[in-house]
């Protein structure tokens, strides 16, 4: 009969998809290129060192494989002995799948033994390279191994690249002639990038090792870079290698070429060879960075005279100073001579002509400086602070544009997620404006936490609420908590329905505790029903109350899309201890009283202690409205009482109940006939389509293996309705035990056969988690042997691709 007049009417099944496993012959409209290229760049930057993912992406179809291969190929970390391999690869790549077109960034890598166990490599070696690579825009050198080649026959070409990053490390630094011929075999060069540089003295000799000496050797040997560089970055661990590296940029075409210096060094002798480049740059360099340190007597005197040399770099528009401060009443220095004073009289000196106007007239910075100059020298900290933001507090009618209310719920959500039980934020912000106060109040009291003994406070606040500011409404999902129950008297259910009463937007209730009496007199309940998405009910030993209080609270709702009990345990009724009687007593009890449950239920989920506690409840929903709306059902079913209450549910329930979860770990034994007469009983519920199983094997053997728990989850598969589509077992306890169980049933009941039965079936999902007798989940390799059985057991299943097996261990 149709199910008529319920709030949970059943919808239709939607239509399976189709894949290419079930039509071979299917055209799927391909993806654009554009929308595959940024799936690419997501995977490349989530995974940035891990490409397994990328590389199953090039397997896809040629579409996805030319993009996925220029984003795979990108980047190459090679270790500088790998040079060889890779140039005689690429040399023998054709043209129409060649990869070395994808490559755009090379990391070569130079361990510190290399150079001393292998010796050098010759440039030569890198110009073949770079010469196969014709999109190369970005080379990082970790280490320097290369030498001048006896041979320039390959430096004949010049490269062009967008970023050089050089990091010499101990060991691998090369010498300074070999990274002269290192840059010129670039012709231009965007961003150079020098780290870890420690060229020492060995180039000269000890009486001129300055800027001066460094600049009579150079002019003496005509050394000189080459290359045009765009913008150079310098971090040395030895003074007199930075001045040579400027140096080398001064006699260079660089130095007009030039728009970017970041120089690490602050002596006055970097800063002479430094005002020497900006000076004769001109009009090229725009951005620079320099250190300044603390210096007394004739460094003072150097620093003065080429500072004025600056002046002539008229293209000069960002400066990055940094400043390295000493105590200046221990080491001599003077404040006309310390660092800061320094930095104001560079400043003077910087032209501040062109874009920014005249100096002397439009713009002020010059005499700020000056004033802070004068302030300095008489011992006076005048800071140039930036300003103050005004905010309403100074400009009470300034104008705020409002947050719009979807930005404001995103932050409270985000607030409450990220503090799930610290609510200090959402109170401040309950307190920013009337806009926040409402978003911030739907958050703050959505979940409401409090103990039994204050309901009546909270009728009493509830009642008192006025309709205009109502905290009442947000209140969405309260939990009450009991801590204990008088053995007399609990509390009354009127109280209980009082307080939803008062809550127009309750969705879900959580009992930690069940402190709830029913009334002498049923009538004396109010005649409001009320309708739930969740209840979740904790039953504690000591606040359990008894199946008729359970009845009297879920008969206060109409509706309950989920119902959740855990830990239950009634003990108020003796069913004797014969199994075979208890099931008999109970709906004998329950015909006699008239005993129900008239809510109409979507999902029940029973966790008990007491299987004889389980069966009522399964009971009461079986006499009920509910057998005609349950769409699904968990129990744990381990008895087998258990199990022929449910088979009776579901024989009821007909055409509702679509999922299923079932616990099965009893072995029957000899009342394997009583299994059998219940199992068919599932067969009437031909709307199942989702089963879960749960079987835990234990050590001990039993006499006949007929009657063993995975006998039992066999025999009742075989009476399961055809509609089944998923399928998922849940394998634990003693894996020995469990392949000889396997091994002995197979022989009368195939698995695979089984399974073949059904259709509609999508997957078959087997998860073993088995423990080890020492503790633990079993290692990798123990658990190899059950997987291997259960694949070859399983071939129709696994050729239909719908076996999953999901394997837990400890290593």
């Amino acid at each position: 009969m149709a199910n008529t007049g319920t709030l949970f009417q059943p919808l239709p099944q939607p239509p399976a998809l189709k894949t290419r496993l079930d039509v071979p012959d299917m055209i799927i409209p391909p993806l654009p290129v554009e929308l595959v290229d940024t799936i690419t760049v997501a995977v490349t930057e989530y995974s940035k060192y891990d490409k397994s993912v990328l590389r199953a992406m090039s397997l896809a179809c040629r579409t996805w494989s030319s993009v996925v291969q220029r984003r795979l190929f990108e980047r190459l970390l090679v270790k500088v002995e790998k040079l060889v391999d890779l140039v005689d690869f690429l040399q023998g790549e054709s043209d129409n799948n060649a990869l070395s077109t994808h490559v755009r960034e090379i990391q070569l890598y130079t361990p510190v033994a290399y150079r001393v166990r292998d010796g050098e490599t010759p440039l030569s070696l890198l110009s073949a390279l770079m010469s196969k690579l014709p999109h190369l825009r970005s080379l990082a050198l970790l280490g320097f191994p290369f030498v001048i080649p006896d041979s320039q026959d390959l430096l004949n070409t010049l490269f062009t690249m967008r970023k050089i990053s050089v990091h010499f490390m101990p060991g691998a630094e090369g010498s300074l002639q070999d990274f002269i011929a290192f840059l010129d075999i670039f012709s231009d060069v965007e961003e150079l990038r020098i780290s870890g540089l420690e060229w020492g003295g060995d180039i000269w000799s000890n009486d001129c090792s300055t800027a001066s000496g460094i600049r009579e050797y150079f002019q003496a040997e005509n050394l000189c870079i080459q290359t045009r560089i765009k913008a150079v970055v310098v971090n040395s661990l030895h003074e007199s290698a930075e001045l040579m590296v400027l140096e080398l940029i001064r006699r260079g075409p660089s130095t007009h070429s030039l728009t970017s210096m970041k120089i690490s060094g602050g002596s006055w002798e970097a800063f002479a060879v430094l005002s020497d480049l900006l000076q004769k740059a001109g009009e090229s360099i725009t951005n620079f960075q320099f250190d300044i340190y603390e210096c007394t007597g004739i460094e003072i005197a150097v620093w003065r005279e080429n500072e004025k040399k600056i002046a002539a770099c008229t293209s000069l528009r960002t400066i990055n100073l940094i400043m390295h401060i000493v105590d200046t009443t221990r080491s001599g220095i003077t404040l006309e001579d310390c660092a800061w004073s320094r930095i104001l009289s560079f400043l003077i000196n910087t032209p501040f002509s062109g874009a920014y106007g005249d100096s002397s007239l439009n713009n002020p910075l010059p005499r700020l400086l000056r004033r802070g100059l004068v302030g300095l020298q008489q011992g006076i900290n005048r800071p140039l602070s930036p300003p103050i933001p005004k905010t309403r507090f100074d400009v009470p009618d300034m104008n705020i544009p409002p947050l719009p209310v979807e930005l404001i719920d995103a932050i409270a959500r985000a607030v409450t997620d990220y503090s799930f039980f610290d609510k200090s934020v959402l109170r401040a912000m309950s307190l920013a404006c009337r806009a926040w106060v409402h978003v911030a109040h739907q958050y703050l009291f959505e979940r409401l936490w409090i103990k039994e003994e204050k309901l009546v406070s909270l009728v009493e606040f509830l009642e008192s609420e006025s309709d205009n500011n109502a905290l009442s409404v947000h209140i969405r999902r309260p939990q009450i908590y009991t801590a204990r129950r008088d053995e007399d008297q609990g509390t009354p259910l009127s109280l209980l329905s009082a307080v939803m009463l008062k809550l127009p937007q309750l969705q879900s209730l959580a009992l930690v505790g069940f402190p709830f009496a029913s009334p002498p007199d049923p009538k004396a309940l109010p005649a409001t029903r009320f309708t739930m998405k969740k209840i979740y009910i904790e039953f504690y030993p000591a606040s359990e109350g008894s199946s008729r209080d359970f009845i009297a609270f879920l008969d206060l709702f109409s509706d309950v899309e989920q119902l959740r009990m855990s830990a239950l345990n009634w003990g108020e009724e003796s069913w004797g201890y014969a199994p075979a009687l208890v099931l008999p007593r109970i709906r004998e009890h329950f015909q006699a009283h008239n005993v129900s449950v008239q809510t109409r239920i979507k999902n029940l989920e029973i966790a008990a202690e007491d299987p004889n506690a389980e069966l009522m409840v399964l009971e009461m929903v079986r006499r009920g409205p509910s057998v005609h709306t349950l769409t699904g059902i968990k129990v744990s079913g381990e008895y087998l009482n258990n199990f022929v209450a449910l088979a009776d549910l579901l024989q009821d329930a007909g055409a509702s109940i679509t999922n299923l979860q079932l616990g099965i770990n009893e072995d029957i034994g000899t009342e394997m006939a009583v299994w059998r007469e219940n199992e068919k009983k599932v067969a009437a519920c031909t709307s199942l389509r989702i089963i879960k199983l749960d079987t835990y094997a234990v050590e001990s053997i039993p006499h006949d293996m007929e009657g063993c728990a995975w006998a039992c989850i066999l025999s009742f598969l075989s009476n399961v309705p055809p509609s089944l589509e998923e399928l998922h077992v849940d394998l634990g306890g003693n894996h020995e035990h469990f392949m000889q169980v396997f091994a002995a049933v197979e022989g009368k009941m195939r698995l695979d056969t089984i399974l073949g039965r059904f259709s509609n079936l999508r997957q078959v999902t087997l998860s073993l988690a088995f423990q080890a007798r020492e503790g633990g989940l079993l290692k990798k390799r123990a658990v190899r042997t059950v997987v291997n059985m259960l694949e070859q057991a399983l071939k129709g299943t696994a050729s239909r691709g719908l076996l999953k097996l999901d394997v837990a261990t400890s290593d």
